[in-house]
């Protein structure tokens, strides 16, 4: 069984049984109150976080191999900046983090991200004094992460972040402004003058290709599909809206939503709900105003609904029962709403499911099969961009999609094979004409 060791903290885990949270410790589970990922269960494990680093201080602490061997780590006896190490700056962000970057009462991913970026610092410099971390061991770290086979622009992101963690200690008085200073002549990992891959970057997806998907899709799952595709929101404000952030006072709604990614930067974000978002969101009337309409729960409820309908055979007492448990601890073992992760996989068991049948028919048919595009949701919103800039221009464009820059929006509009083929065409019908 998992064993509490020095460098790592039990991780948060999930009782699908009852859908709490616990974790790890001495070989035995110790439960946290509330539901799996509530504020109550999300505190209670911090609580016990931080009491097992307290326990820790007066402890020496084994590092990897590579640092050097053993180090003592008193971090709230830390006062000077030249008494602090590598190690112990990382805790102390790592405190400021569970604060900071926190969203609805659940840390955010840039929490996650900053985390992951800072853990080749923890494991090669533990025991370095933050004051002697340069550009050098920065830049050792960078060729580990090549090494490891991350792609260019992770390691460019990664990188950026321990350079946000140096700034946050120069901010908070840990260490002197110079050691930040020195960590940007680090350049950046430029495309064809590294070992480092260049993942391929992110295009709309073809409609005819989520036509397809949304055939083998679950209805609430398709339903926000065809919202994300039709609005261009990004799929963390489909995931939160309510009908209290809906005003359907007028013939275009508009979703005002209060928990979108800009909401620290003060950015209004208002999403025009055109008629056919409008016609899907009137089958989620029943929805209480501040409960997620696009909830999973109503997702397990509608699908046991469904396949009820479908059977062909009458039920006896003890199987209608049996099956009413079933769907109800179906319902009590999803979560209260969806997140990037269970949207995603249901999105990709759409895709298998359609990829499955073709194989299937196409067997049948002494043919090759013609297998679906693998796609993600993001890639909705990048399709909505397209299609706006094409029909209204850069301006509009950027307004839809929430942005403060041109620089922004050019992410996302991307030019089509067709649309450049209508421009030449165009271009050859004048020069005739002259």
């Amino acid at each position: 069984m998992p064993k509490l060791t020095n460098s790592k903290l039990p991780q948060y885990c999930r009782l699908s049984q009852k859908n709490i949270g616990y974790f790890w410790k001495d070989g035995k589970k110790i439960y946290l109150p509330g539901k799996y990922g509530s504020p109550e269960s999300l505190e209670a494990y911090n609580k016990e976080m931080a009491s097992l680093l307290e326990e820790r201080v007066d402890k020496q602490v084994t590092v990897s191999p590579k640092s050097g061997g053993k180090i003592k780590h008193p971090l709230t006896e830390i006062t000077v900046t030249k008494d602090l190490t590598i190690v112990e700056l990382l805790h102390r962000f790592g405190e400021h983090a569970k604060t900071y970057y926190v969203k609805n009462g659940k840390p955010t991913g840039s929490a996650y991200q900053l985390k992951v970026a800072s853990d080749p610092v923890k494991e090669h410099f533990a025991d370095l004094k933050a004051s002697k971390f340069t550009k050098l061991e920065l830049k050792f770290v960078q060729e580990r992460m090549v090494e490891s086979g991350l792609s260019r622009g992770v390691v460019n992101a990664r990188i950026g972040r321990i350079r946000t963690i140096f700034n946050w200690a120069v901010e908070e008085g840990l260490i002197d402004e110079d050691v930040a200073i020195k960590l940007k002549s680090v350049k950046a990992l430029k495309k064809g003058r590294t070992k480092a891959p260049d993942h391929p970057k992110r295009k709309p997806v073809a409609d005819d290709v989520v036509e397809k998907t949304l055939l083998l899709l679950s209805p609430v799952v398709r339903d926000m599909v065809v919202i994300e595709r039709e609005t261009g929101c990004r799929p963390g404000e489909i995931f939160s809206m309510t009908w209290n952030q809906i005003d359907t006072s007028d013939d275009i709604w508009i979703y005002m939503c209060d928990d979108h990614k800009t909401i620290p930067y003060d950015i209004i974000r208002p999403i025009p709900l055109r008629a056919k978002c409008q016609k899907i969101l009137e089958r989620y009337r029943d929805t209480p105003p501040d409960a997620i309409i696009f909830s999973p729960k109503r997702n397990a409820r509608e699908q046991a609904a469904e396949k009820a309908a479908k059977r062909k055979t009458k039920r006896q007492p003890s199987q209608v029962k049996r099956y009413n448990n079933k769907s109800t601890r179906r319902e009590h073992l999803v979560g209260d709403e969806y997140n990037r992760k269970s949207y995603l996989n249901a999105i990709k068991r759409g895709i298998s499911r359609y990829d499955k049948t073709e194989i299937k028919a196409a067997k049948e048919e002494n043919r090759e099969p013609v297998l679906l595009e693998k796609w993600f949701p993001y890639r909705l919103r990048h399709s909505a961009a397209t299609e706006t800039d094409h029909t209204l221009g850069r301006e509009a464009t950027r307004r839809l999609l929430g942005h403060t820059s041109d620089q922004m929006t050019d992410r996302y509009v991307h030019e089509s094979i067709e649309e450049i083929k209508k421009m030449a065409r165009e271009m050859e019908r004048k020069l005739k004409q002259n």
